[in-house]
């Protein structure tokens, strides 16, 4: 080899592993006096990316090890995408509070009603009525959660639900956030410590799960708890179909992943 050429391939760049390859393979057959060239089919090489919920956590942690204030998402696909239909949603408690943020409760009740008095002592941030309107709507109140009695349902309608509904914060009694009288206190409690969650148009549902500062058992349960509340609320929205695809709960949900706010979606291959 010139020393030319032996400079040249020391500083030649690094070689790069293909993942799909193509071998030529030289073959002589007897009598034939050329080589025929054969050309291999493409070797693919799958790997699988998933991992197990707990070593999952463990790998997001050690990338995250930086940003101590990151949270936990959980990422779900399910095949509630149909057009038209009603999507997957729900309301959940879970025992680790994931938000970074406390809710700011607002209740819409009568003056010295009942419901008024409950609100207030089971820890509404603000109760009363018509009074809030022009507060809500000028951006002086900013609430995350809202109630209402069924007596103020009607104002509340009338003047604030197109503000109120494209954000999911329209009082509802089917959602539970309707109520009357001392029962007002049990809704203003579940609510404060509750996480709203709602399937996008694919039918892809994301809430956050932990924190950062969490230990990882505690960011497990709030997970495996979270996942048991997708698969209820699934069945429920399923019931019109056959019994055997009610049985089959995880029919809907076709993939898991996990993620953190500056760290990598990995998928989890025991939550299904």
């Amino acid at each position: 080899m010139s020393l030319s050429a032996s400079r040249a391939f020391r500083h030649a760049g690094p070689s790069v592993r293909a993942l799909c390859t193509s071998a030529r393979v030289e073959s002589k057959k007897p009598g034939n006096a050329k080589a025929k060239t054969k050309t291999a089919a493409p070797v693919k090489a799958k790997e699988d990316e998933s991992l197990p919920l707990d070593e999952a956590i463990r790998v997001l942690r050690a990338l995250e090890i930086a940003s101590p204030h990151s949270a936990f998402q959980m990422e779900v696909m399910t095949k509630h995408n149909k057009p038209n239909a009603p999507p997957l949603r729900g309301r959940i408690s879970l025992p680790h509070d994931p938000r970074r943020v406390a809710d700011t409760i607002i209740v819409f009740a009568e003056a010295d009603s009942p419901a008024a008095n409950a609100a207030r002592e089971a820890g509404a941030h603000i109760v009363g009525g018509q009074d809030l309107f022009p507060k809500i709507l000028g951006g002086e109140i900013v609430p995350t959660k809202c109630l209402a009695t069924a007596g103020m349902m009607p104002l509340v309608s009338a003047s604030l639900a197109r503000f109120l509904g494209p954000k999911g914060l329209m009082p509802n009694a089917k959602r539970g956030t309707v109520g009357e009288g001392v029962e007002m206190g049990r809704l203003v409690e579940e609510a404060g410590g509750s996480i709203e969650w709602k399937a996008n148009k694919l039918g892809t549902v994301r809430s956050p799960v932990g924190r950062m500062t969490f230990a990882a058992d505690d960011i497990t349960q709030n997970i495996r708890l979270f996942m048991d509340h997708i698969r209820d609320q699934s069945v429920k929205l399923s019931s019109s179909e056959s019994a055997l695809a009610r049985v089959n709960k995880t029919g809907k949900l076709t993939r898991v992943c996990i993620e953190t706010t500056h760290g990598p979606s990995i998928e989890i291959k025991d939550l299904l």
